[in-house]
């Protein structure tokens, strides 16, 4: 191709923004030839072709620094490793979109899980969940906050739910909120799951769905509480709100949570 063209019809055949252009030439990626006292520039196959692998590279997400050094500086095997590493990346981030999806739909199925269970409730079998609280009788945990733990799970921020955990040995005390994860799920991902992380892990829980027009509190389960009681089931003394939807409707709240409360099997 040796026909003398303006950097912008280059640009708009390859999508490629004119200054993406220039960069790879500064770099030498492509060399198209200056046209002596004129502002275009002929640009061969050869820079057609090069411009094309650095927008594939694009493409699936590596910068333009790191396309430079693919195409410039790295050997054979590190282009490979590159590559690996890449799809292991994106391989990752399908995952994550997939749960995204999921608590998507589980948002948009709340009112209709909550008007099927409402002032119901079942037995639902195991629950294995870690919970990252934030707030302790309602001031900020800074302890945990302020670690690595908590960051953990901020770089991870699809994978949890908002929850409350309540500790029933003390009914006036106030519920501690965080985030929760299915514990396999968290050991999967490399996220700390060690104390001072809180582990929910049950046999058998009596689940339900309510619906509360702000952040749950304990007079929301005392209903359930009541129901255990009639009928003779014994709580271990702790349970959990997993948060399933939240929406606004001119500035009024409604929240739906999913509720697990761990029973002693009988």
């Amino acid at each position: 191709m040796s026909e003398k063209v303006r950097i912008g019809l280059i640009s708009k055949l390859m999508r490629m923004s004119p200054e993406a252009i220039r960069f790879y030439e500064k770099k030498k990626i492509i060399s198209p030839k200056r046209i002596e006292d004129s502002t275009y520039r002929e640009y061969s196959m050869s820079d057609i072709k090069k411009l094309y692998d650095c927008k594939k590279l694009r493409n699936i997400n590596f910068s333009i620094k790191e396309v430079d050094h693919i195409m410039e500086e790295a050997s054979l095997q590190e282009n490979k490793e590159a590559l690996q590493r890449k799809k292991e990346e994106l391989q990752r981030n399908i995952q994550e979109q997939l749960v995204m999806i999921d608590q998507i739909d589980r948002s948009l199925l709340a009112e209709s899980t909550y008007e099927k269970y409402k002032q119901t409730y079942t037995l639902l079998p195991d629950i294995n969940y870690a919970f990252y609280p934030y707030s302790i009788e309602d001031q900020l945990n800074l302890e945990l906050v302020q670690s690595g733990i908590y960051e953990q799970v901020m770089d991870h921020p699809n994978l949890f739910s908002c929850t409350a955990f309540f500790d029933l040995s003390n009914q006036t005390k106030l519920p501690e909120f965080g985030f929760s994860v299915e514990t396999l799920l968290a050991e999967e991902k490399g996220i700390f799951t060690q104390p001072p992380v809180k582990r929910v892990k049950s046999q058998l829980n009596v689940y339900t769905v309510i619906k509360t027009d702000a952040i749950i509190q304990m007079q929301d389960i005392l209903p359930m509480l009541e129901w255990c009681s009639e009928k003779g089931y014994q709580h271990k003394q702790m349970l959990v709100a997993r948060l399933i939807g939240a929406f606004y409707d001119h500035g009024r709240e409604e929240r739906y949570y999913e509720i697990y409360l761990p029973i002693v099997q009988f």
